[in-house]
């Protein structure tokens, strides 16, 4: 193995799910080896007003891919957030209006540039593509993806046992996110491991349409152990990008469980295994002083 190689397989295991890195893992490290460079995207719905910690863990990902060689993109959901990710929500989302969206966005590229260089990633917005649309081309987007598809995931599935309804409209979110990696072309896909289904979509609507072979990373999520559910803007526990310091340090120590610790300072910072490891052996029996050090 060579030492790109390895870099990227390191890469891999650290930030990604195995099973649910595409077309596999094998291959995914043998592209990102390759020095000739690849488009990988990022889409952020701005659906709050600042970016929190878990925004992070995709965004250190880039930014290491970046440093393969690669070029990261940025794409703002400023045409999706009006539609609302149905992922994991027990209903349908809120849609936000155009002026919420723009208030919203407004800091993202700041907070992202505190991980990846101003001016090393594009940043493209999805209405640019998106909001040109007619419903012809909606009908003919529509007609490459079956309602049985749909209805395959896991949140619809649990909807319809509880008998909660299910719009419509919820049906084109993958589609139209989907739909942005036929728009810019790219060569591959990063997202939360929540984002795998919208992210295959992009995937299968490619190949179809464009005859590539997207790659699809999915990183790993920020998880309570003990709850089982992530920390995001739709669970407790937010550390937001544009806290101040202090903040972010009292909001570190007072939301992040024990367990999780060590898994934050893998995702979340960029220090390398062999010091994380040196920490969490001098600090793994005082978690009051590790978490400390975290913060």
């Amino acid at each position: 193995m060579t030492s790109r190689e390895q870099e990227a397989s390191e890469l891999l295991k650290r930030h990604t799910i195995k099973e649910n890195v595409f077309p596999s893992p094998d291959e995914a490290v043998l592209r990102l080896a390759d020095e000739k460079p690849l488009s990988i995207y990022l889409g952020i719905d701005p659906t709050a007003s600042s970016l929190h910690l878990g925004h992070t863990v995709p965004l250190f990902f880039l930014e290491r891919i970046r440093r393969l060689g690669h070029r990261p993109i940025i794409v703002i959901g400023d045409f999706t957030a009006r539609i609302g990710d149905p992922t994991e929500k027990e209903s349908a989302r809120k849609v936000l209006s155009p002026q919420e969206i723009e208030q919203n966005m407004k800091s993202y590229i700041e907070q992202i540039e505190k991980i990846i260089p101003k001016g090393s990633f594009d940043v493209r917005y999805n209405s640019e593509w998106l909001a040109n649309m007619t419903l012809q081309d909606v009908v003919a987007l529509a007609g490459r993806v079956t309602v049985q598809q749909m209805l395959a995931r896991d949140m619809f599935q649990r909807r319809m046992k509880e008998e909660k309804p299910i719009f419509l409209h919820e049906f084109l979110y993958p589609l139209m996110q989907g739909y942005d990696s036929v728009a810019l072309k790219t060569d591959g896909d990063v997202g939360g491991n929540d984002q795998v289904f919208n992210m295959l979509v992009g995937r299968e609507l490619e190949k179809e349409m464009l005859g590539k072979d997207k790659l699809v990373f999915a990183v790993r999520l920020l998880v309570d152990a003990s709850t089982g559910k992530k920390l995001s803007k739709s669970e407790r526990g937010l550390v937001w990008l544009s806290d101040l310091p202090k903040n972010m340090y009292d909001n570190i120590l007072n939301t992040i469980p024990d367990e999780m610790i060590k898994t934050v300072f893998e995702l979340c910072t960029g220090l390398k295994y062999k010091e994380i490891d040196k920490i969490d052996e001098q600090y793994r029996e005082k978690p009051r002083e590790y978490k400390i050090k975290l913060a």
